[in-house]
């Protein structure tokens, strides 16, 4: 009785090497493929358009800028917007004013005009975050700015408390979550 005595079988070495080397390329171009997807998401931008939209906003007569009248409790409405110059739409999840957070609101509603419509857009219903702005697209913003109970009544206004139009804002690209901060967004008031 003769027993039949096989050989393990092993890969050639340079086989093996071939087929890792493969594997490397083949990675290594999916990720730079991928990134290079992913620079075509936003940045996103303020919009072309910002105003205010409600009487509790003042011109200030010293220096052309918009102000909350100084009655307490004072809300005041102002309207902007954001541009997606990207190629691809872009989620935001939430989009907030950095510092003064709590004496702003903000709403989003989608941008469609008409002929002899609006520069602000047609009236449509505003939304809380998230929201999605299409590739090369726009959407309108609505923020509610409070005047503090930390403001000294009837006083001059001071410097510190003007938000500056700028939004942080937290959006989502192909591959990864951005916190970015977007300027001109509306114009300029004093909240305080």
């Amino acid at each position: 009785m003769s027993t039949v005595v096989s050989r393990p079988r092993h890969w050639p070495r340079k086989a093996t090497l071939a087929a890792v080397s493969a594997v490397l390329v083949v990675c290594t171009a999916v990720a730079l493929l991928l990134g290079a997807l992913d620079h075509r998401y936003g940045p996103i931008r303020g919009g072309s358009f910002s105003g205010p939209v409600s009487n509790d906003l003042a011109l200030s007569s010293e220096d052309s800028s918009y102000r909350l009248t100084l009655a307490p409790r004072t809300a005041g409405q102002v309207i902007g917007s954001l541009y997606n110059p990207g190629s691809h739409a872009v989620t935001i999840r939430s989009a907030s004013a950095g510092d003064m957070a709590p004496a702003i609101g903000v709403q989003w509603s989608v941008f469609h005009t008409v002929p002899e419509g609006s520069a602000f857009g047609v009236d449509t219903p505003w939304h809380s975050f998230p929201a999605t702005i299409p590739a090369q697209g726009f959407i309108r913003l609505l923020l509610t700015l409070h005047r503090p109970s930390t403001c000294p009544p009837n006083a001059s206004f001071r410097s510190d408390s003007t938000f500056d139009g700028s939004l942080l804002l937290r959006w989502k690209s192909l591959l990864r979550t951005h916190t970015t901060f977007a300027d001109n967004v509306t114009l300029p008031i004093k909240i305080c």
